[in-house]
């Protein structure tokens, strides 16, 4: 019987994380609850580090970051007068430039003390993910301009926005600023839930030396561990959240919901 009890209740029995763990320090100078003006000075820059261009077809403007309670909304739409965005905007110059024909909004973590204020840690996020169109690509992320690093926790590309209960995580690592690869492969973690729910859900990843863990509503549901270190970013990154249009989906200039 004992068996039996033990069998039935573990399926409700979340473990610990960094979050509930006391032996973890809450760095409050990098917490944000989004109930009051966005700090642009001290916490944020609203658009990217390197500008305001990533590698969607949008063009970020700060008028597309929506304050209301203690929820920030990220807009996105059609921009009519196509805009071009020189190749110094983008974080790896290797095109003379693009034209948007969206526009939507990010915002990215400002240094502390003239370094990125993440290294190693844990980092969580609350997030209502936008469904039913193939062009949404929302993200939470951490990225190093100098070195090219980036630990994505919560990535639903196209097709995943479109299925509305999946999103992707990544590792990319580079020792330059012009290339890059991915040290794992963009995972699919099914979450059998509408990530459009009148509910948030928490997305967090856990990033050490030798590993890089992700969580989905406190639940570890995956983790890539290297001893060397060599697949792992190493370097200070910047926490990102950002609503791009999928250019490999969007068909422009203004069908949001075409399938491929």
């Amino acid at each position: 019987i004992l068996c039996m009890l033990l069998f039935l209740v573990t399926p409700y029995i979340k473990a610990q994380t960094p979050a509930t763990d006391p032996a973890w320090i809450l760095q409050t100078s990098g917490t944000e609850e989004f109930n009051s003006t966005l700090d642009t000075v001290n916490k944020w820059r609203a658009r990217y580090s390197f500008g305001n261009y990533n590698n969607g077809a949008e063009y970020n403007y700060p008028a597309n970051l929506i304050q209301t309670g203690t929820t920030l909304k990220i807009k996105a739409d059609t921009l009519l007068t196509g805009v071009h965005i020189p190749y110094s905007e983008w974080a790896i110059p290797n095109t003379a430039g693009v034209t948007c024909a969206y526009q939507s909004g990010a915002i990215s973590s400002r240094p502390s003390g003239g370094v990125e204020r993440y290294h190693y840690g844990y980092v969580e996020g609350y997030a209502k993910v936008p469904t039913g169109a193939y062009s949404y690509w929302p993200g939470l992320w951490l990225f190093s301009c100098n070195v090219y690093n980036e630990i994505d926790f919560m990535e639903p590309k196209a097709p995943d926005c479109y299925n509305g209960y999946q999103y992707g995580t990544n590792i990319f690592l580079s020792n330059s600023v012009t290339t890059c690869s991915p040290t794992s492969s963009n995972y699919q973690l099914v979450t059998g839930v509408n990530l459009m729910s009148a509910a948030f859900h928490k997305y967090a990843t856990e990033w050490g030396p030798d590993r890089v863990n992700y969580y989905y509503d406190d639940v570890l549901v995956r983790s890539v561990y290297d001893p060397t270190g060599a697949a792992i970013p190493q370097n200070p990154m910047m926490a990102i959240i950002n609503f791009c249009v999928d250019p490999d989906y969007a068909f422009l200039p203004s069908d949001w919901n075409a399938k491929p």
